[in-house]
């Protein structure tokens, strides 16, 4: 389709299709970062075609590429601005309300607030919208909330949340089939029913124990096809499995490895979720050097990924820690 675009030269069908070939089909073979180009060409094309629906919804979804892989926050905002007034010309409320959904994600997780998790701002309130969404059965929109909104109660520790949010949106997702979200949707919603029983310390359910078996033998399959965007999902997933197997020391080695994988990608706030688990591990063996030294790590790839959230939380657990660091670098 996109060889055959090209030979008969129409731009709305180019920019529709790169949308579809970006947005759905590249990642499951090529790196979410490769997205980009067709997304971006997507955009362009539909600006020139006066396609102006299929051009922003481009914008909208590189941006939640860019954020799965781990760009700069800070950046991400300063491209969300550049657009804003274009998306508030256009008003078609569907377009404003996923892009504003993607805008308050990411404020939320650069400001220092006490609720990393509540989707409540100056650009989105989820009480509304997302009842708005059901109401026209918007269940695209409806997915995207989901998933995102599981992405900050996994960074905000909030583990059972997020398992109780994935479980009562799960019956949308098959309207972001295909997408990265979908991709997203199904590691966050793992990882989190992992850490809610290791931070609880109950008894794991058999049907949980079937969903996480289930999901990494899923990403068993997805590393072989594409390495790139799922063998840090894969090990980091197994990882966590580990420990509620009590295998702590499997569990160190598959951590190191997402680690490394997370690094080769440059996925930023990835390996410090690897490193925040790492010195959680070795802080329970009595090693408290090297946690304290994991615990700085991590702030400080929260720090480089702009994540103010986070490190707020960060500072709050371990003040000493953090404060005594950042002390002495201003004494340097």
């Amino acid at each position: 389709a996109l060889r055959l675009s090209e030979k008969y030269r129409s731009e709305i069908l180019q920019g529709r299709i790169n949308f579809l070939f970006g947005n759905m089909i590249n990642h499951w073979k090529h790196h979410y970062e490769t997205d980009l180009l067709f997304l971006n060409k997507s955009y362009s094309l539909g600006l020139s075609s006066g396609d102006l629906i299929w051009a922003f919804f481009s914008i909208i979804n590189s941006m939640s590429h860019e954020l799965f892989i781990g760009k700069n926050l800070n950046e991400i905002m300063a491209k969300f601005k550049k657009h804003a007034d274009q998306i508030d010309h256009l008003n078609i409320n569907r377009i404003q309300n996923q892009y504003n959904l993607i805008y308050q994600t990411i404020e939320n997780l650069t400001l220092n607030k006490n609720t990393l998790h509540k989707l409540k701002g100056d650009y989105f309130d989820e009480e509304t919208i997302v009842n708005n969404w059901l109401e026209v059965n918007d269940y695209s929109g409806v997915g995207y909330y989901a998933v995102l909104k599981i992405l900050l109660l996994f960074l905000e520790e909030e583990f059972t949340q997020a398992v109780l949010i994935a479980e009562k949106y799960a019956k949308y997702m098959s309207s972001i089939l295909g997408q990265v979200y979908s991709n997203e949707y199904r590691f966050y919603y793992t990882a989190s029913i992992i850490d809610m029983y290791i931070h609880s310390g109950k008894s794991i359910t058999s049907l949980h124990k079937k969903i996480i078996k289930e999901n990494i033998k899923v990403y068993r399959k997805l590393s072989s096809i594409c390495p790139e965007n799922n063998t840090y999902k894969l090990t980091f997933l197994q990882a966590g499995f580990s420990i509620i197997c009590n295998e702590p020391d499997e569990a160190i080695k598959l951590y190191s490895k997402s680690l490394v994988e997370a690094k080769n990608q440059n996925i930023i706030f990835m390996q410090a979720i690897c490193k925040e688990r790492m010195a959680a591990h070795y802080k329970i063996t009595g090693l408290h050097e090297i946690s304290n030294t994991f615990y700085l790590s991590a702030y400080n790839l929260y720090k480089r990924w702009g994540c103010n959230a986070k490190n707020a939380m960060l500072e709050e657990k371990h003040k000493d820690l953090i404060f005594n660091q950042e002390y002495s670098r201003s004494i340097k």
